[in-house]
């Protein structure tokens, strides 16, 4: 399959290559490049290897691995300590 086709593109997206996009099957009602196809103008190569070029292989700067353990050893200690509190007034009063 040619890298330069918007069936290859989504497929790569999907693979979790993109920027933002974890690896599994998006389905959309209308795939990638479909409106294109439809007025009778799809994209061109170079149409699909900027795209390609803009938003695969890179990631957020705030996309860490191991990131979302953080969060969660976070937000549960948060929620243990909040609890706390509410049964602390509650026991008080």
């Amino acid at each position: 399959m040619s890298d330069h086709t918007t069936d290859k593109l989504r497929h790569d997206i999907d693979a979790g290559h993109g920027a933002d996009k974890v690896a599994a099957s998006d389905p959309a009602a209308a795939p990638l490049g479909t409106d294109d196809e439809a007025a009778g103008t799809p994209p061109s190569r170079d149409a699909v290897r900027l795209a390609r070029a803009h938003g695969l292989g890179r990631r957020s700067l705030t996309q860490k691995p191991g990131h979302g353990a953080g969060v969660l050893i976070y937000l549960t200690l948060i929620s243990i300590l909040v609890a706390g509190f509410v049964t602390g007034v509650w026991l008080a009063g």
